[in-house]
C-alpha cells in the first residue's frame, strides 16, 4: 500500500481539480489497507483498534468484515499515537 500511495502521489494529484476522482481512489485504497492491517493486529493492539473503529464508524470487527469498506463516511482524522521526542526518553 505504501508503494502504491507513493507512486500515485495523491498530495500532488489533489492540486489538479481534474484529478480529484483519482485522489479519492488512491486515498480509499490506503484507508482500506490500513483498516485491514488494523483488523489483523486487533489481538495485539486492542486499544488502538478501538480508536480505529471509531474513526471508521464501526464498533466491532469479525473475520467476515475483512472486505473493502466502500461508500461509508469516516470521522475526521485524529492521531492514534504521538511520536516520542528524544527528550522524552
Amino acid at each position: 500500500i505504501n508503494q502504491y500511495v507513493d507512486q500515485q502521489k495523491p498530495w500532488i494529484l489533489a492540486k489538479n481539480p481534474d484529478s480529484l476522482e483519482q485522489v479519492q481512489k488512491v486515498c480509499s485504497m490506503a484507508l482500506n489497507g490500513f483498516r485491514l492491517l488494523m483488523q489483523l493486529l486487533a489481538p495485539v493492539l486492542p486499544q488502538m483498534v478501538k480508536k480505529v473503529q471509531v474513526f471508521f464508524n464501526e464498533n466491532h470487527w469479525s473475520w467476515s468484515d475483512m472486505h473493502p469498506l466502500l461508500g461509508k463516511q469516516i470521522q475526521a482524522y485524529e492521531p492514534l499515537l504521538m511520536r516520542l521526542q528524544p527528550e522524552q526518553w
